[in-house]
């Protein structure tokens, strides 16, 4: 006998035939997200985010001034758009160059700087009198002076130095040295006097001696300066 019955069976799970395809239409749209055309997943909600945060800057490498100078360059003081290493030393009492000296450049001559190497004020044979208006700018400054002349005359002569201006309530200190000498004499100290005031050295003309040559000045404070304050020195024969 054949018997005939009807089953109201679901066979997709078992055979992995998708009968009805919206629900797999539904799943890929998830997956891509709105304006994928090539099927791979593109969802963002795991994506990482770099980090951008940058540290602060380092506060000694800002210029705070706008001097062009920050403490990290030097500027001893960058709170003050005046001061910053190389600036112009003026009669100020701070250290506008960042030089850990205050002034010592500020002397209002035109003979700095003169600290280390000296001004040639010129030849007694050109000029018998030679003179500079200058000022020392604090305790410790130094200003050094150079002039040469000839010993070819048969005369004898002294060359005297002086220095006037010299506050009462200071110290100052004046050399007289040998440089260079044209009949080969050594170069040496010739004089030196402290004092306040006013301060003289000389130098005398030594019978069958060339005393001709270069000689140097150097007017420096031991106590009492002020680069406001100008000196005279003078040199003639």
């Amino acid at each position: 006998m054949l018997l005939l019955f009807a089953c109201a069976c679901d066979f997709s799970a078992a055979s992995g035939v998708v009968l009805d395809d919206t629900a797999a239409d539904s799943a890929s749209a998830e997956d891509t997200g709105p304006g994928d055309t090539d099927g791979e997943d593109t969802d963002t909600e795991d994506t990482d985010v770099e980090d951008t945060d940058t540290a602060p800057p380092d506060p000694l490498a800002v210029d705070n001034d706008g001097d062009g100078w920050a403490e990290w360059d030097g500027d001893c003081d960058d709170g003050d758009i005046t001061v910053f290493p190389g600036a112009e030393d003026v009669c100020n009492g701070l250290d506008d160059d960042c030089d850990d000296a205050v002034d010592e450049d500020a002397a209002p001559d035109g003979y700095e700087p003169n600290d280390a190497d000296a001004y040639l004020l010129g030849s007694l044979d050109d000029d018998p009198e030679l003179t500079a208006v200058a000022a020392l700018a604090g305790e410790g400054d130094v200003d050094r002076y150079a002039f040469s002349f000839d010993d070819s005359s048969f005369s004898l002569f002294t060359v005297t130095a002086s220095l006037t201006g010299i506050p009462d309530d200071a110290t100052w200190r004046f050399t007289l040295t040998r440089l260079s000498s044209d009949g080969g004499l050594a170069a040496e100290e010739i004089a030196q006097t402290f004092g306040s005031g006013s301060l003289s050295l000389s130098l005398s003309d030594v019978v069958l001696q060339e005393d001709g040559g270069t000689y140097e000045l150097v007017v420096e404070s031991i106590s009492g300066a002020d680069c406001g304050r100008t000196y005279l020195l003078a040199v003639a024969w």
